[in-house]
C-alpha cells in the first residue's frame, strides 16, 4: 500500500511515541516498585528484630518475655501482623512445646518456614489459608542469654527459628493504584500526541504541497510558469 509521506511521518512518530511512553512508564512503575517493597521488606526486618529482643536463652530452653496481646498491630481486630517462633519454649508446660504462634493467626495455622540468617535473611510472598496476600521474612538464629548468669544459660548450639509477615493487601493496592496512574498519564499524552502530530505535519509539509499542486498544474501551455523560491533547502532544486 502506498502512503503518503504525511502518513508515514505520522505512523513512524506515533510508534515511536508510543514506545517511549511504554518504556518510561515501566520504568518509573520498576523503580517505584523496588523503593516500595524495600520499605515494606526494611518494617519486616525491624519488627523481626524488635521481637528477638524478648527472646533469650535460660539454660536448655527459650523463654519469650513479651507477649503479643500487648502488640496492637497483632492484636487488633483486623491484625495485618503475624509471627510464629520455633525453639524449645516452656510456656508454663514441661513437655515444652516447640512452637509459639500469634494470636492473629488462626489456631493451628503455621507459617512458612523458610529461614536465612540475622545479616542476610530471606523474604518471600505467600498466602494464609484465608486467602489474604502476605510477605514474610524468616531469620534463624542463637538468642542472647539472660544478663544475671549469661555464662550458665548460654548454649551456642540452641537455635530459634523466627518468621514474622505482614498481610501485603495495601502494599498490592498501592502498586496498583500507581499503575493505574502512570498508565492514565501515558495514555493521555499519547493520545496528545496523536492529535498534535497531524496537525503539526501538516503545518510543516506546506511547501511540498505547494510544490505538488503547482507541478501537477503544469502542461504544454503553461511552461513558463515558476515555481515559488520560499521553500524548504530540500526541495529548492526541484524547484
Amino acid at each position: 500500500m502506498n502512503f503518503s509521506i504525511k502518513t508515514k511521518l505520522a505512523l513512524t512518530l506515533l510508534t515511536l511515541a508510543a514506545l517511549f511512553m511504554a518504556g518510561g512508564g515501566w520504568l518509573v512503575y520498576r523503580q517505584i516498585w523496588t523503593s516500595f517493597h524495600e520499605a515494606f521488606d526494611e518494617r519486616l526486618r525491624l519488627q523481626a528484630l524488635s521481637l528477638t529482643t524478648g527472646i533469650k536463652q535460660e539454660r536448655d530452653y527459650v523463654d519469650v518475655i513479651f507477649s503479643d496481646r500487648y502488640l496492637r498491630e497483632y492484636d487488633d481486630d483486623s491484625p495485618s501482623w503475624f509471627f510464629q517462633i520455633w525453639a524449645p519454649l516452656p510456656l508454663d508446660d514441661p513437655e515444652k512445646p516447640e512452637t509459639m504462634r500469634s494470636e492473629s493467626l488462626r489456631k493451628n495455622e503455621n507459617l512458612p518456614k523458610r529461614f536465612g540468617t540475622m545479616e542476610s535473611p530471606v523474604y518471600w510472598d505467600f498466602e494464609l489459608s484465608d486467602g489474604r496476600p502476605c510477605r514474610g521474612i524468616g531469620l534463624r538464629y542463637v538468642p542472647h542469654a539472660d544478663g544475671h548468669d549469661r555464662k550458665r544459660n548460654f548454649d551456642p548450639d540452641l537455635h530459634v527459628e523466627l518468621v514474622v509477615a505482614q498481610d501485603r493487601s495495601e502494599l498490592e493496592d498501592s502498586l496498583s493504584a500507581v499503575a493505574r496512574s502512570i498508565g492514565i498519564t501515558c495514555g493521555t499524552g499519547l493520545a496528545a500526541t496523536m492529535l498534535v502530530v497531524p496537525f503539526v505535519l501538516t503545518r510543516l509539509l506546506r511547501p511540498l504541497r505547494l510544490v505538488s499542486r503547482q507541478a501537477e498544474a503544469i502542461d504544454a501551455d503553461t511552461l513558463s510558469n515558476r515555481f515559488e523560491t520560499g521553500v524548504p533547502p530540500e526541495i529548492r532544486p526541484i524547484c
